[in-house]
């Protein structure tokens, strides 16, 4: 309880800093959650190399800068977008408050959604062409070896995993809005699409690195 009570304190306080700071965490765990499954298949293929089995803290701080330079205040700033455009109160009846939902849950499905996703390959694809780790895809050496430029590498990268990203993603987050808009407290929807994201970053990650 003093946790929880602690952290709320610091979301009243910091705001941006604390949502950061989590968004941070959650993703680098979700990074740590892919390497360990790639690890654990390595270990079962009797071609495996050491580099896949080993975990890579590199990769790891990368994914925890992004999660708190880049998404954690892009996530608060969107939360305060939507409480603006389509706000919810507390004079509403069922049906209204339904139809608000309804209507943050598709503005965020055709726009912030895409748009999230291009920001995660665009940053996490620019910081492995620029700065390589052992987890990074191994079309990455050859792109470099060939000479291919950085907008060559995003190209191919947008083709391969953009709409499959895309696709999941439809299946999975306008539901669990849903339940963050008309059932989460504003201070605590961050929180709540961190802890979904643990699993949604897992897939990231692991999108990444192939």
């Amino acid at each position: 309880m003093f946790l929880i009570r602690r952290y709320s304190e610091l979301l009243i306080e910091h705001p941006v800093k604390t949502k950061s700071i989590s968004c941070g965490i959650i993703t680098c765990l979700g990074d740590a959650i892919t390497q360990n499954m790639i690890a654990k298949s390595s270990k079962n293929n009797s071609h495996h190399d050491n580099t896949t089995q080993q975990h890579s803290l590199v990769r790891s701080l990368k994914m925890f800068a992004y999660g708190t330079i880049v998404l954690g205040p892009i996530l608060h700033n969107w939360f305060r977008i939507m409480e603006h455009a389509f706000p919810l109160q507390a004079t509403m009846n069922a049906q209204e408050r339904a139809r608000t939902v309804v209507k943050r849950v598709v503005t965020e499905a055709f726009s912030y959604s895409p748009a999230i996703i291009s920001t995660f390959y665009l940053v996490n694809t620019t910081v492995d062409y620029y700065m390589p780790d052992s987890k990074t895809p191994s079309y990455m050496d050859d792109f470099r070896k060939n000479g291919e430029s950085l907008w060559q590498v995003l190209k191919f990268k947008f083709q391969k995993d953009f709409l499959a990203t895309y696709d999941v993603s439809l299946k999975l987050w306008p539901f669990a809005q849903a339940i963050n808009y008309y059932l989460i407290p504003p201070i605590y929807r961050v929180l709540f699409v961190n802890t979904i994201a643990l699993g949604w970053n897992a897939f990231l990650c692991k999108r990444q690195q192939q």
